[in-house]
């Protein structure tokens, strides 16, 4: 089996497991997460009397990079795996 049409099969198997997962189990609380993620790194620092940032949204160039970029990775695996198989 090539390692492309492999790596699609995984692919598939890790996104059912995933989803079948989200399924079963419920999200955990909140609390739980304070800390873990940059929209939640101030719930557990004690701040007080300075201004917490705000999260800046992706302007619109970045997300121009960000969809280019992506094609760009797209295109190289698919070219791949055409010139693989």
């Amino acid at each position: 089996m090539n390692f492309l049409h492999y790596a699609i099969f995984m692919f598939v198997v890790c996104c059912g497991c995933a989803g079948r997962r989200q399924l079963y189990v419920s999200a955990p609380d909140r609390k739980k997460l304070a800390g873990l993620t940059f929209a939640t790194v101030g719930e557990k620092m004690d701040i007080e009397g300075v201004a917490r940032p705000s999260l800046a949204k992706e302007t619109r160039t970045e997300h121009f990079m960000n969809v280019a970029f992506t094609l760009v990775l797209l295109s190289t695996v698919v070219g791949l795996w055409i010139y693989f198989r």
